[in-house]
């Protein structure tokens, strides 16, 4: 009598495109989820990305002391690249997981960023002593395996919840998810430089560095365990006749369809166009973000006096970036998808007349410092457009996100080692004509973006997901 209770949904067929939600377990309350679940469930996901963001954005203060052990530019674009090297792999494996098993992937991608993070801490700590050897490099590669094996777990994860939670203000879920990331950035930029000052020993401080960094990890992983409390169980993608699950296609194309949009029938050249402009606007500003605080220091500025520059440049952005993500609620996402690389070119060229042999500029000329604030401002508020453009426009979330991740990866990877080459041959001249082509590839992928994506501008308005709203 309980089976045939909790698989009673309407008689007729549904459509593999419409939301579907499982009935609650016995003793559970039929009531729309309150809209506080909601918003707990935000935080907690941005919670727990924020081992995976502290150990990202502590790199780019580093170099320095990077530099000193003998770190090349081409080396350091590696160690840039290091910890997403798995990328080709793990985001379709962890988007699957997530759309199946959501309360195991918030569980166990954080715990392995832990294991890593650990393992990166006690390799750098036997180096910095005369104990270093094969067993230190061996514990170094493993720490980076395991933090590459997971990262894309953690995005996703958070990604997923973010997008289902928020519902159609998922450009306010966004916003809230990438300035927690940037206020990271700050945090990072003002603390990294002080604790690498407190020794002349360039291992031991980045071992302090990695140490230190063990307390975001720790709070990602609890965030991730009080998260899987909180996700909703597991229910079919595709529902057929009175609730059984519909037998999926073994045919190329609508396994290629489910494996990138959750959607036998979803539009999946859309959903790779958005990833495709995500990879290029966010994977140039990271160009931007992994050279500035050295190229600063290049020109005059001490490593503290850097790092606080910069810093104060984000805190600008993150109070700026809020005010643009409540002006899409009037124009909507897709105008800006179009203006940002408009603005972040104008903002990168200001900065390029720094490396202009005549007329000479000082770093606090003001057109370097509008410059620098502008690309603060895009920073932040760039990454918030393709994530929140996504869930109008596929299936289950996990694998979209999944999709889009690789494609991020596979760019940011060319990038970066193309960034390191230029570095090498031509310096910072050259990374900034990099950047500047970057940009420029931006906005021509805007285009196909603004003709085929669809938004949500309406609260009661349906999207795609298929996913649990909570």
């Amino acid at each position: 009598a309980e089976l045939r209770v909790r698989r009673a949904p309407p008689a007729r067929a549904m459509d593999s495109r419409e939301p579907y939600h499982a009935l609650p377990g016995p003793g559970k309350s039929l009531l729309p989820t309150p809209r506080w679940h909601s918003a707990v469930r935000v935080g907690l996901a941005i919670s727990m990305s924020f081992g995976a963001h502290a150990s990202k954005e502590a790199l780019a203060p580093a170099e320095s002391a990077l530099s000193a052990l003998g770190v090349t530019p081409l080396g350091y674009a590696v160690l840039t690249v290091s910890p997403i090297a798995l990328g080709f792999i793990s985001p379709l494996f962890w988007g699957r997981l997530y759309d199946s098993r959501p309360r195991i992937a918030c569980c166990l991608a954080p715990a392995g960023e832990l294991l890593g993070a650990s393992l990166l801490a006690f390799g750098l700590r036997l180096h910095s002593t005369d104990l270093g050897g094969p067993f230190a490099t061996l514990l170094l590669c493993l720490g980076f395996l395991s933090i590459s094996a997971c990262k894309a777990g953690v995005s996703i994860a958070e990604f997923s919840t973010v997008g289902c939670a928020s519902g159609a203000y998922s450009a306010f879920g966004f916003s809230a998810m990438v300035l927690a990331k940037h206020a990271f950035v700050m945090v990072m930029d003002w603390s990294v430089p002080k604790v690498l000052a407190t020794t002349h020993d360039a291992m031991l401080g980045l071992f302090r560095v990695q140490f230190f960094l063990l307390a975001p990890h720790a709070i990602s992983v609890a965030a991730g365990l009080a998260l899987s409390r909180l996700q909703p169980e597991a229910v079919p993608p595709h529902a057929g006749r009175l609730g059984s699950p519909r037998r999926p296609s073994t045919e190329l194309g609508p396994v290629l369809r489910r494996a990138i949009s959750g959607d036998e029938r979803g539009p999946v050249c859309v959903i790779l166009l958005i990833g495709l402009w995500r990879s290029l606007a966010v994977g140039t500003l990271h160009l931007y973000h992994s050279i500035r605080i050295k190229f600063m220091e290049s020109r005059g500025m001490d490593l503290p006096e850097a790092g606080a520059y910069v810093a104060a440049s984000d805190g600008v952005g993150i109070v700026v970036a809020p005010l643009l993500a409540a002006l899409c609620r009037f124009t909507g996402l897709k105008p800006m998808i179009a203006l940002v690389p408009v603005v972040a070119g104008g903002g990168i060229s200001l900065l390029h007349r720094l490396n202009a042999d005549f007329p000479p500029v000082d770093v606090d000329h003001s057109s370097v410092r509008l410059g620098v604030l502008l690309l603060s401002a895009m920073e932040v508020f760039v990454p918030i457009l393709p994530l929140a453009l996504l869930p109008a426009n596929a299936g289950q979330l996990g694998s979209a996100y999944g999709a889009v991740e690789i494609i991020f990866i596979a760019v940011q990877m060319a990038e970066h080692f193309a960034l390191g080459l230029v570095r090498v041959r031509y310096g910072y001249r050259g990374a900034f004509w990099l950047i500047l082509g970057g940009f420029a590839a931006v906005l021509l992928a805007s285009v196909p973006v603004l003709l085929y994506s669809r938004e949500n501008k309406r609260p009661w308005q349906p999207t795609r997901c298929v996913s649990q709203a909570g």
